[in-house]
């Protein structure tokens, strides 16, 4: 029987009794969310083929008692691989840490790593001075805000708002974040695999609740009285939908404001749309207080992955950063001055630059691919 692997939607994943875990391609549908999980860049996106692999270790080589192949090709014998006792290595794993790597207590990794006796303590990670803006995930940036938008929508309409406009927008909302989150799928065909792990992938848990979300939704424009149950299904949604984006590999992602964040948009969108101008620039003014404690979070540690993300929102993005504080300052200002158009549309672009940032300055703990004897620092 497969053993399920922590955060793959489809259970693509299963580790063999010798402890490697391998991938079943058949199984993947592209989501990418492993790639997110791993601190060590191990599965990897391949776009032609629309899915994610991973070395396997050579599995027929190993089973026929062969070394895998980088092993044999290596000309300096750098790579072995050697039998150890996994409840021995739970208690002592310490093996696999060394400078610059993400540290082997997040997967308790187990490779070993022996260092050269002459490694100079200044030697720095390469990735330390190539400090780069990630992929916006257009189709996440789609689904989070627009399914956030409704369900704030949704909230309002349970508060008292019970137009049937109201009802129709929420619903509408709904199904088009669903469909825009298709195009983020290597393999949208495939999609209905991804609510095979509600047991431990919060990405299953997400696509369950917010489709569950968008039916409810759908129901309350004839019948109002669904609308409260809608709402409360939808509120468990961003939940989940948050919860995907706390991994350890994203450090910037990984904290509870993110929750607090993806809160905040749907009480400042929703409300907005539906007329309650105060819930909605409390709202605003939530998300953005969540931003700034998360650049004071972040802060506090001088990594790359950490301080890096911060440098890329400030620096790098600076213009569109105060951008997004400006009109979203403006857009507070309209909805509670009653010009509550204008103050949605100045909300929804603020969020919109809001969410963008998220993705694309988020920094990977990563393996450092190369190394640099000097004193660290960045190209911005």
């Amino acid at each position: 029987m497969r053993k399920r692997r922590q955060g793959c939607p489809t259970n693509a994943y299963e580790k063999l009794s010798n402890g490697v875990v391998v991938h079943h391609a058949d199984d993947c549908i592209g989501c990418q969310y492993c790639t997110w999980n791993c601190p060590y860049s191990v599965p990897a996106f391949q776009p032609d083929r629309r899915i994610v692999t991973k070395c396997d270790m050579c599995q027929p080589r190993l089973g026929a008692g062969l070394a895998p192949a980088c092993v044999s090709a290596c000309p300096t014998e750098a790579i072995t691989v050697e039998r150890f006792v996994p409840a021995e290595w739970r208690l002592d794993h310490a093996a696999a840490d060394a400078p610059q790597l993400p540290s082997a207590e997040l997967t308790l990794s187990t490779t070993r790593i022996e260092l050269p006796h002459d490694l100079p303590v200044e030697t720095f990670s390469a990735s330390d001075w190539n400090l780069r803006p990630e992929h916006p995930h257009w189709p996440l940036v789609w689904l989070t805000l627009v399914s956030q938008m409704a369900i704030g929508a949704s909230c309002s309409i349970a508060w008292g708002a019970k137009t049937s406009e109201s009802r129709i927008v929420a619903a509408t909302l709904a199904g088009l974040s669903l469909l825009g989150a298709m195009f983020h799928l290597g393999r949208p065909i495939a999609a209905w695999k991804a609510v095979r792990n509600l047991r431990h992938s919060w990405l299953s848990r997400e696509v369950v609740l917010l489709s569950a979300y968008a039916a409810l939704a759908a129901v309350a424009v004839p019948f109002a009285d669904v609308a409260a149950g809608a709402a409360g299904v939808g509120i468990a949604g961003v939940y989940a939908s948050a919860r995907l984006y706390i991994v350890p590999g994203r450090p910037a992602w990984n904290t509870p404001l993110t929750i607090v964040r993806f809160l905040a948009t749907a009480a400042a969108l929703g409300p907005a749309l539906t007329g309650r101008p105060i819930v909605a620039a409390f709202g605003a003014g939530a998300a953005l207080t969540a931003t700034a404690l998360n650049w004071i979070r972040l802060r506090r540690n001088r990594s790359q992955p950490w301080l890096g993300a911060v440098r890329l929102e400030v620096r790098w993005f600076g213009p569109w950063t105060a951008a997004r504080w400006a009109v979203t300052a403006v857009g507070i200002a309209a909805v509670a001055g009653g010009w509550v158009a204008a103050g949605f549309a100045a909300l929804a672009i603020g969020e919109l630059i809001g969410r963008w940032l998220f993705f694309v300055t988020v920094v990977l703990l990563n393996m450092p691919g190369a190394f640099w004897r000097g004193a660290a620092g960045s190209n911005r």
